[in-house]
């Protein structure tokens, strides 16, 4: 039958499958519809005569297909061990500094970033990956960046709040996108005109921007007051944001 005639539907009006009489082709077809092994000297005899191919290079294509399933039936063990063994790691096992500096969070299992999440009681809203990689990577960077600024003996980090509300509220004001502490809502911005850690809208609050990366910033998103603010602004002082400092 020419080609051009042949009937693109079967006798059960289905689209029929592509035409490929390549012997490689059909022995993959009668592999994967376990019809043929590389044991079975019968159907490799009848196929060596059906489309002319020596019986030897028939059984070593089907001894080919046969490798390829072992080889991926062990990378699926692999897999599902190493996935069992990551669900078993508490979060005490990670190196959550390192992850970060080497920017291997976004790496991470859900199952995994819901650890670190819950851990820190960051927030009990139901996210996707992308913003608990940016959860995590964000609240990691606020921490860093208190422990480099108490090592460099910033004024603020020796005068903490009351009890433990200074820590409270670093840990609040860092979640302020993700807890749905918006302002301005019935105001329409432009996506660009986000800023800060809590990737808000300039709304009023005093900002100051980073030297390094030229990001502005929240003065309480990042724990800095208007006194500290001053230091950077009416001095040759440079202000780092956590980022920076962090890398």
């Amino acid at each position: 039958m020419d080609a051009s005639k042949t009937p693109l539907t079967g006798t059960d009006g289905k689209t029929r499958e592509i035409d490929d009489y390549q012997p490689r082709a059909q022995i993959r077809k009668l592999y994967y519809g376990k019809e043929i092994t590389s044991s079975d000297e019968r159907k490799i005899e009848e196929f060596s005569r059906k489309y002319v191919v020596a019986e030897g290079l028939v059984r070593e294509y089907i001894l080919h297909l046969e490798h390829l399933d072992l080889l991926k039936r062990k990378r699926e063990r692999e897999e599902s061990q190493k996935k069992s063994e990551r669900k078993e790691k508490a979060y005490k096992d990670y190196n959550w500094r390192q992850l970060y500096e080497t920017r291997q969070i976004k790496g991470l299992r859900v199952f995994e970033l819901d650890k670190y999440i819950a851990q820190h009681s960051l927030t009990t809203m139901k996210l996707n990956k992308k913003d608990k990689v940016a959860l995590v990577e964000t609240h990691i960077a606020m921490t860093l960046f208190k422990e480099l600024s108490a090592a460099q003996g910033n004024p603020q980090e020796q005068e903490p709040q009351d009890g433990e509300d200074q820590e409270v509220l670093a840990e609040e004001t860092i979640l302020c996108e993700w807890e749905g502490n918006e302002t301005d809502t019935d105001v329409e911005h432009d996506d660009s005109e986000l800023f800060c850690v809590c990737r808000g809208y300039e709304d009023g609050r005093f900002m100051i921007c980073c030297d390094s990366c030229d990001e502005w910033y929240h003065g309480e998103c990042i724990g800095i007051d208007e006194t500290e603010r001053k230091k950077y602004v009416e001095t040759d002082i440079q202000f780092i944001c956590p980022f920076c400092q962090a890398t």
